[in-house]
């Protein structure tokens, strides 16, 4: 038998090299390099996005903060000293003490403290500290006080037995407990009402062992705290109304940004209350009033001798910061974001 061999099959080449051989180990590492670069830039477009993201949402933030916190601050101060019936009248404060935050006589209805060094006005709603709600050392505050809402009509006045006889029933207006404050065209008078609870158009304000209380309840000017004091026989048609003092200040909001340095907040107290959290992330505020008495010295701190019957304005000056930290090029302020805004506000009762 003839067995023929066939010839072995060889590889064809183009170019002088096999269709079938593999990458070159130089090859591969260029493409490696090629890749490697590739990939690089898009972390770094993504890592680029995401600061910028992080610095857009702190930003936000913190105007955020700044637009609740002067919208709320300035919508107290201009109210700053108004009541029912005429701010030219006589002020009354009944309530036992009375406690600093209800003081309307000897602060005009508004009260700033200066806590800087140099001055160290006594603020003496919050202790200063680092837990949460207190007040930040060297950071100003202020009490507003004013009446609020809408009120009642005294039809039967009955002062030798502590009672009003009012319009309307008292439900879901006011209630044993409130402060309140009643006015005809003589005086106002503030006082805490003692009863009664159940939805009747009375309103009594005997003495008791509510707090504050009622030192008397005789309402008259002046002030007599025997019993039963001095009583005045308001007149019909005298209102009565509630009695807000409110108190901002910067406090430490108990919260850490994402490096755990602490967070301060601004925060709000209602007649001598538990502290509000307003809004985070501020820093400072620092408050300095125009007098219409010494106009010719511009906005000045609160200080000892302020004449606060002759403040006209407040100028407020907030220092916000995000809470997100990394979202600045250096170090200062612990990496976070930093603003600082002003806001002028005129309080409304004394531009009459």
């Amino acid at each position: 038998m003839n067995i023929k061999h066939r010839p072995a099959r060889r590889s064809t080449f183009t170019g002088g090299k096999s269709l079938h051989s593999g990458l070159s180990l130089v090859e591969l590492m260029i493409g490696m390099t090629l890749g490697l670069f590739i990939i690089g830039g898009v972390i770094s477009v993504f890592v680029t996005n995401q600061q910028a993201a992080r610095t857009t949402e702190s930003l936000s933030r913190i105007q955020e903060s700044s637009r609740i916190a002067f919208e709320l601050l300035a919508r107290d101060l201009r109210e700053a000293g108004s009541n029912a019936c005429s701010t030219s009248n006589r002020i009354v404060n009944v309530l036992n003490g009375p406690p600093a935050w209800s003081n309307w006589g000897a602060q005009s209805g508004i009260l700033g403290y200066n806590t800087d060094a140099a001055f160290n006005t006594a603020f003496p709603a919050q202790a200063t500290g680092t837990t949460t709600a207190r007040h930040i050392t060297n950071t100003d505050a202020i009490t507003v006080m004013s009446s609020v809402g809408t009120g009642l009509i005294i039809d039967q006045p009955s002062p030798a037995a502590a009672t009003f006889h009012v319009n309307k029933s008292t439900d879901g207006i006011v209630a044993a407990g409130d402060i309140l404050m009643v006015c005809d065209y003589e005086i106002t008078t503030i006082f805490q009402m003692t009863g009664p609870n159940a939805p009747n158009p009375t309103v009594v304000h005997n003495t008791g062992a509510e707090i504050p209380g009622n030192c008397t309840k005789g309402l008259g000017f002046p002030r007599d705290c025997s019993n039963p004091g001095n009583p005045h026989d308001f007149a019909p048609n005298a209102q009565i109304v509630r009695f807000q003092s409110a108190t901002w200040y910067i406090g430490a909001s108990g919260r850490n940004d994402t490096r755990g340095n602490p967070i301060n907040s601004l925060f709000r107290m209602v007649n001598g209350g538990a502290p509000e959290e307003i809004a985070e992330g501020i820093d400072d505020m620092q408050i300095t009033f125009l007098s219409a008495g010494n106009a010719a010295a511009g906005y000045v701190d609160a200080a000892a001798g302020t004449n606060w019957a002759d403040v006209v304005a407040a100028r407020v000056t907030l220092t916000l910061s995000g809470i997100e930290t990394g979202t600045r090029t250096d170090n200062t302020n612990n990496s976070r974001l930093d603003r600082t805004t002003t806001q002028t506000v005129t309080l409304r009762t004394r531009t009459q």
